[in-house]
């Protein structure tokens, strides 16, 4: 911490240790008790009489504003600031078609999965029925409802593998893609930020 505040002050690493021993050496009390640090009133300038603290300070400006900062422009600053309105809805349109597009994905998913129990438990309920007619007296039109049970059975067991796979797959591939597209801004900004 010390190191950098000498640093800011100009000052070199030997100067700030040798101003104070001038001090002691001199017969200051200052310079005495305060050691490595430097007491203008009581041991002189360190530069000798020409030493203007002003003009040091302008110097250190100068060469802080010469240096690369980090951050955005002011003028780049005012343009986001006034282009904000076009930029932001934007921004929200496309947030909102994204959320539009998981919520109709879900929604699919949702009556996909009302379907396949509806086949499912329709397809046991047509192959009873079609046990019981075969049973009855109709043979024929029990093999025919037994044969549509199955049917139906076998569409439902192909939508508990589409929901297993829009469920399973699918959508959690669509969501960790948007919270990619998502997250992409900011993590741009971090990388400049770390550069």
């Amino acid at each position: 911490m010390a190191d950098s505040i000498i640093k800011d002050l100009g000052v070199q690493a030997g100067e700030a240790g040798a101003s104070g021993a001038q001090g002691a050496a001199q017969g200051s009390p200052a310079g005495a008790v305060t050691g490595a640090g430097w007491n203008p009133a009581a041991q002189g300038s360190p530069a000798g009489a020409g030493w203007n603290p002003a003009a040091q300070g302008a110097a250190q400006n100068a060469a802080y504003s010469a240096q690369e900062k980090d951050g955005m422009p002011g003028w780049a600053i005012v343009l986001l600031v006034i282009t904000s309105p076009v930029w932001l809805v934007m921004i929200l349109v496309i947030l909102s078609a994204l959320l539009g597009i998981v919520a109709a994905l879900f929604g699919i998913a949702i009556a996909v999965v009302a379907v396949m129990g509806a086949l499912l438990i329709c397809g046991v309920v047509i192959f009873g029925a079609g046990i019981g007619s075969a049973f009855a007296g109709n043979p024929a039109i029990g093999i025919g409802l037994m044969g549509a049970g199955l049917i139906v059975l076998a569409i439902g067991i192909l939508a508990v593998v589409l929901v297993v796979w829009i469920f399973g797959g699918f959508l959690p591939w669509a969501l960790r893609g948007i919270w990619k597209l998502c997250k992409k801004p900011f993590n741009k900004r971090k990388e400049r930020a770390v550069a």
